[in-house]
């Protein structure tokens, strides 16, 4: 995954310095506030700057992120949220669907 957040940074700002500064300060911002938040925490290892994730991991997780927000709670979570709660009884289902 880190290289695909490299061609983001890459694509998106597009001068090769520029793209470089911004993807170290996302490195180093991720490796400063991995303590802070567990999504920055999971974010790092996907990154692999941490003890780190197969990407049959990253692909179960995103799959069970989409399972979770359009078929079993049918909304979506913002990306400013911090924090987000899903009903017990909810998330039961959606692991019964999965690996039942």
């Amino acid at each position: 995954m880190v290289e695909w957040v490299y061609d983001y940074m890459q694509q998106r700002y597009g001068l090769k310095k520029v793209a470089d500064k911004k993807f170290n300060q996302v490195i180093c911002s991720t490796l400063k506030n991995s303590d802070r938040s567990p999504r920055i925490r999971l974010f790092g290892r996907f990154l692999e700057l941490f003890e780190n994730l197969s990407s049959k991991d990253f692909k179960l997780y995103v799959e069970m992120q989409e399972s979770v927000f359009k078929m079993v709670l049918n909304f979506q979570i913002q990306e400013t949220d911090e924090q987000s709660f899903v009903p017990i009884n909810r998330a039961i289902d959606l692991f019964r669907l999965q690996f039942a």
